[in-house]
């Protein structure tokens, strides 16, 4: 017996983005699993700042990273984490390093090994989205709002599975 996934979508190109939307770009990371379906996705959102990174996933997809490298363009404003997993955030101190962007995590982040460059908190605002404090799947989880109603879940919200919470 095949298993049938709830939601299918032909597996994505690896190390190219894609617009999904308005000012949104998603770039999936070579890591697919049961977890991640075809494998987490990162995001270049665009504001009037410059350009933001959600999720910049692992640190082992150099592919992945190096796209994001290459689509974040002239003015990258900043990082921002959902949460702590390694499929999310483990290729941030990364990218920090080699762009200079400032890594901006939940003020309940519970990795002590990363100094992260801001700490959000539920309801602030940074660089045009809402920071919104979701824990669940994790307890450090946050999902950003944007004011035309987009929003990026993390793993709060996924269309193939339901959201583990421990």
């Amino acid at each position: 017996m095949t298993e049938k996934m709830f939601y299918d979508e032909p597996v994505p190109k690896r190390g190219h983005a894609l617009q999904v939307a308005n000012g949104i770009k998603r770039i999936v990371a070579n890591n697919p699993s049961k977890m991640t379906y075809h494998g987490t996705n990162s995001y270049i959102v665009e504001t009037t700042g410059g350009a933001l990174v959600v999720d910049p996933g692992p640190a082992e997809d150099l592919v992945h990273f190096e796209a994001i490298i290459e689509n974040i363009g002239k003015n990258p404003v900043g990082i921002l984490v959902t949460h702590h997993h390694s499929d999310h955030f483990g290729s941030a101190p990364l990218l920090r390093e080699k762009t200079g962007m400032p890594v901006y995590v939940s003020r309940a982040f519970p990795d002590d090994a990363f100094e992260p460059d801001g700490l959000l908190e539920d309801g602030q605002i940074v660089a045009g989205l809402t920071v919104l404090y979701t824990p669940g799947h994790a307890s450090d989880h946050i999902c950003f709002a944007r004011s035309d109603g987009v929003l990026f879940t993390g793993d709060h919200v996924m269309s193939w599975n339901s959201s583990i919470v421990n």
